[in-house]
């Protein structure tokens, strides 16, 4: 086994770290340094040298009453001293035991773990001790695991205060390496593939014994997440890049004292679409360095037999979310853990933290949106009472028992705050970012799991233009998530009046419904500023001119009255209604009165037509979540999966039920040229059954259902076409590089200096590897969108983009046809600022995924030549009018009539001014530019 042996060092640190029973230092104590290697050799994640990310010394004797014990953690970001010291008791025999992590350093998990010890004896004044140190992990970086939970001592019961993790190495005393808060039972742990480590509770029992990865005993109440060695996407200085990382493990569930506590928990998790049993894959987390080789996860839950593998992510134990979905959710956190993936399609972006709701002690509850059709998480709630506006935190069972504390923190860099569950209120994050502590105030007394913050009990007046956010706190040191709020919150009054609208159909439609149509319409307070002050509730009664009626539920599926009660409790500012018509008629309904005295709303007009019979539109899109859009521009479609799709016949954004046929086709990206289909990728009818088909049927339907079902090689642009009743819709799938790089030149009149608000040329060429030209294929459409990379201290774009040399209209969006090697556009520089134009491309290998260029750009100075207007003709006829084109100075430019009798209109794309005469005689206006530069521009009406 490799051994590493901290050296020799005899030069005492200025700042010594004293760890021990007394407060302070005795006479006898020694002082003993300690020096580790900064970095390591062996391949850690993906690094081959590793740096210094934990340190843990422990010092023990039958003559000492406690340890001495010293932990340092790097926390991802920092760098640890190399050099430590301890003041240490003297005697005989003191056993110093060492246990050092070394990782990338690079929010990596994965990390080589080393442990040794040796026994000395110290005799006072300055000492050194050499420890070897043995390489536990082997030759591989020791696989890791984060363990998110609740341990149980009695029903919705669990114990609070410090949860040490101790390594117990053969034939010596454990050493402590680490300690972490439980709270009400709630904990997160880390675990290791070769390391086993126990979890000791504050009263010295075992919250766990020799865990390690493989150990963890899933089931239905215990779930693991392992995702396989992966890429990352990264954004940093104007450019993404990747970030390798490597196996990743999460487990979340509940464990407890007595087995009996566990009977009625449960952990349940997504493995397909919500919808139609589609694939899933993660977002921004890739098997290669490709942004179409994303990880796919499968599912292994309990009572079948599990997998891993380098290609895919393993869900293993747990529950199907179905286990879980008819549970209220009032429940969890208490009798189940979910994963929640409701709100998304295929892919999934949204971090562990997120889907669990666990946040470091708050707990992000789900509730139902407004139209009743998604789920969403939520840490806080705004609100207002009689006593006011205020803004409530959840907490996670239990925890509010254990702390008795909160610290507010103010923004010192921005007034926006940082969102997110990465944003943990950890001291070091929080300098970082910007925070200073503002004040730590006493947990205000509130109801059940959650504190409820008020003008009152915060303690200050927040100021206007300021962000804030809340910390939970214990012992004057803060955990769990960052909670942003502002004076906003806490401005409130009471409600004066009452609002109707008609909500939107199941596809986002605006528009006014047809027969039998249940549609939600929304009733909601209103007032002066701020937030709504609903102090004692409001009843609101609702009426309907017949044969239209009003339902109490979603589905209009109670009997429909003309007349109906709906309340807002204290505290809400919304309820819903539904309505339906049997027959075509213009309606109103109407607020009759209502309990709080508030001005009712202007009657609601709803015309009620009939259902359209004729097509005017077919829609496709992706049909894996609740959240539709029509027909999206391009899709990713990933190897190995399958993808729930649908074909909608709409007229005016609304269904049209009819009977026919929609025939597919697939097409290169210029729509005209047949693309052959890789092997296994074919249409399907659904992703359960998988039969081939190859063109949908409806009989008196709007909606017709299908899937493509992807091999192990994935189809790259390609347009997928669904062609009936006269219309069509593509969709482009898997854009992927065409051409290695595009290389910017300039044309021949163009310049890297050119004049403000000049146009000029611009030529991007496809080239290869080897920087030559090259020919898009043909039947292809290289895309490319012209960026201006941003300089600091600028703002917006330096540099916009034209399609023709008029520079009259301005795009982004630009193609290289197939056959084709360049595409001639054009430029025009806002300011004198120096900028750098590059590009971005899915269909170039070196900024695939949307990344930029930094290589191939172009450095352009503009000068400020004079500002000036030409004016070919002086004389407009009268009724006439002439089009002049402003040249030279900075814009943006005013452009204003000084005298005579005439208008004029300025438009700002081709920076030109069209006047009309309106009468005879002089007619003189002014250009001012944003540097004061004016340009008189004199004209004659005749």
């Amino acid at each position: 086994m490799k051994k590493l042996n901290i050296q020799h060092l005899t030069s005492i640190l200025a700042m010594a770290f004293f760890l021990s029973a007394c407060d302070r230092m005795a006479v006898e104590d020694s002082k003993v340094s300690l020096k580790l290697p900064k970095t390591v050799s062996g391949k850690a994640g993906a690094q081959s040298v590793s740096a210094l990310k934990h340190i843990a010394v422990q010092v023990t004797a039958a003559d000492m009453a406690e340890p001495v014990t010293l932990i340092l953690d790097s926390h991802d970001s920092q760098t640890l001293p190399s050099e430590v010291s301890l003041e240490i008791p003297s005697g005989n025999n003191r056993l110093i035991q060492v246990l050092a992590a070394y990782g990338t350093g690079s929010n990596d998990d994965n990390a080589i773990i080393y442990y040794g010890d040796v026994t000395k004896t110290l005799i006072g004044g300055t000492d050194s001790a050499e420890v070897p140190l043995d390489n536990l992990s082997g030759t591989q970086p020791e696989e890791e695991g984060r363990v998110y939970g609740r341990y149980l001592t009695g029903a919705n019961q669990g114990p609070s205060g410090e949860l040490k993790m101790v390594y117990r190495p053969a034939g010596k005393p454990g050493i402590v390496v680490d300690r972490r808060h439980i709270l009400g039972g709630w904990f997160e742990a880390t675990v290791f593939k070769n390391v086993p480590v126990d979890y000791v509770l504050p009263d010295g029992s075992f919250l766990g014994n020799q865990w390690t990865l493989e150990s963890l005993p899933v089931s239905k109440h215990l779930m693991r997440i392992r995702m396989p060695a992966h890429s990352e996407r990264k954004w940093e200085n104007n450019t993404n890049y990747w970030q390798d990382r490597g196996v990743d493990n999460r487990f979340l569930g509940f464990f407890a004292a007595q087995p009996s506590l566990l009977d009625d928990k449960k952990v349940c998790s997504f493995s397909k679409t919500t919808k139609n049993n589609g694939d899933i894959y993660f977002g921004n987390k890739y098997l290669s360095h490709s942004v179409l080789n994303v990880v796919p996860i499968k599912a292994f839950f309990t009572g079948t037999t599990p997998q891993t593998s380098a290609n895919f992510a393993s869900i293993i134990g747990g529950l199907d979310i179905s286990a879980c979905s008819s549970l209220p959710l009032t429940e969890e956190f208490n009798r189940y853990l979910i994963l929640d993936n409701s709100n998304y399609g295929n892919e999934l972006w949204d971090s562990f933290e997120n889907m669990s709701g666990l946040r470091g002690g708050l707990a992000a509850v789900r509730e139902k949106s407004q139209d009743g059709l998604t789920v969403y998480r939520s840490t806080s709630k705004q609100g207002a009472n009689i006593n006011g506006p205020y803004f409530d935190i959840s907490l996670l069972p239990g925890v509010k028992d254990s702390i008795t504390s909160y610290q507010i923190y103010k923004s010192t860099q921005s007034n926006y705050a940082p969102m997110g569950y990465d944003n943990r209120c950890e001291p070091d994050e929080l300098r970082k970012q910007g925070w200073a502590l503002l004040r730590t105030n006493a947990l205000p007394p509130s109801a059940g799991d959650s504190i409820r913050f008020t003008a009152g009990n915060i303690g200050f007046t927040p100021e206007q233009y300021a962000s804030y956010i809340v910390c939970l706190s214990k012992n004057n040191t803060p955990f769990g998530a960052q909670v942003s709020f502002s004076a906003w919150n806490f401005s409130a009054s009471p409600a004066t009046g009452m609002n109707l609208h008609l909500g939107s159909s199941q596809y986002n439609q605006s528009s006014q419904p047809v027969v039998n149509e249940c549609r939600r319409v929304d009733i909601s307070l209103t007032t002066t500023t701020g937030n709504i002050l609903n102090a004692n509730g409001v009843t609101a009664t609702l009426s309907t001119g017949g044969p239209a009626v009003l339902h109490a539920d979603a589905a209009c599926s109670t009997t429909g009255v003309s007349g109906l009660n709906v309340t807002m409790p204290a505290g809400t500012q919304f309820a819903s209604v539904y309505t339906k018509s049997p027959i075509t008629q213009s309606y109103t309904i109407s607020v009759d009165s209502n309990t709080g005295g508030l001005t009712p709303p202007s009657p609601l007009s709803i015309s009620v037509g009939d259902a359209p019979t004729a097509v005017s539109q077919i829609e496709m899109a992706m049909n894996s979540s609740n959240w539709y859009s029509g027909t999206p521009t391009e899709m990713k479609l990933f190897k190995n999966g399958c993808f729930p799709m649908m074909v909608r016949l709409t007229n005016s954004s609304q269904s049209v039920q009819t009977s026919g046929t929609v025939d597919f086709s697939w097409y290169k990206l210029d729509g005209t040229t047949a693309y052959t289909l890789p092997s296994g990728t074919r249409l399907v009818n659904n992703c359960t059954s998988r039969s081939p088909i190859s063109q949908l049927s409806y009989s008196n339907s709007a909606i017709a259902e299908f899937a493509i079902e992807v091999g192990t090689e994935m189809p790259a642009n390609a347009t997928l076409k669904a062609e009936g009743f006269g219309y069509n819709a593509q969709i482009t799938i898997n854009s992927s590089p065409l051409v290695h790089h595009l290389a910017i030149r300039l044309p021949a009149g163009s310049t890297l200096n050119p004049a403000v608000g000049a146009c000029q040329a611009l030529e991007f060429v496809a080239r290869n590897a080897s920087d030559q030209d090259v020919t898009v294929p043909a039947g292809q459409l290289l895309k490319f969108s012209p960026t201006t990379i941003v300089q600091v201290g600028s703002s917006g774009a330096q540099v916009e983009f034209y399609d023709s040399s008029s520079c009259s209209y301005n795009s982004n969006n630009y193609s290289i046809a197939g056959g084709e090697s360049s595409r001639t556009i054009y430029m025009k520089a806002k300011s004198p600022q120096m900028a750098e134009v590059s590009y971005y491309s899915e269909h170039t290998e070196r900024t695939h995924g949307y990344n930029w260029d930094v290589i191939d750009k172009l450095s352009i100075n503009p000068v400020v030549m004079p500002l000036l207007v030409p004016v070919p003709d002086p004389i407009v006829l009268v009724g006439n009018s002439v089009t002049l084109y402003i040249q030279g100075g900075v814009p943006p430019y005013t452009v204003q009539k000084v005298s005579g009798a005439a208008s004029h209109y300025y438009s700002e794309y081709g920076s030109s001014i069209n006047v009309t005469a309106e009468g005879v005689g002089a007619i003189q206006l002014s250009v001012t530019d944003s540097m004061g530069s004016v340009q008189l521009i004199n004209l004659t009406g005749q």
